[in-house]
């Protein structure tokens, strides 16, 4: 990812699409996620680039979105 010139490289994602069998409840399915970022560190990095090359760092829990989910 890093040695490829990717041009808008910050616009670059990956998606999925699943579908549960039964209704999900927003709150504590937004709550395991939260949960899931505290705990794992690496969903914390970000990357950026300088004249040295890429730096990773992490990002505190605090600086996290308060929502991550959003519900049509």
């Amino acid at each position: 990812f890093f040695d490829t010139d990717i041009p808008e490289r910050h616009h670059w994602n990956q998606s999925v699409l699943l579908k549960p069998a039964q209704p999900l409840h927003a709150g504590y399915l937004e709550q395991a996620l939260q949960a899931l970022v505290a705990h794992h560190d690496a969903l914390r990095l970000s990357f950026t680039e300088s004249e040295t090359g890429w730096q990773a760092h992490y990002r505190p829990l605090d600086e996290q979105p308060t929502e991550l989910l959003w519900q049509r």
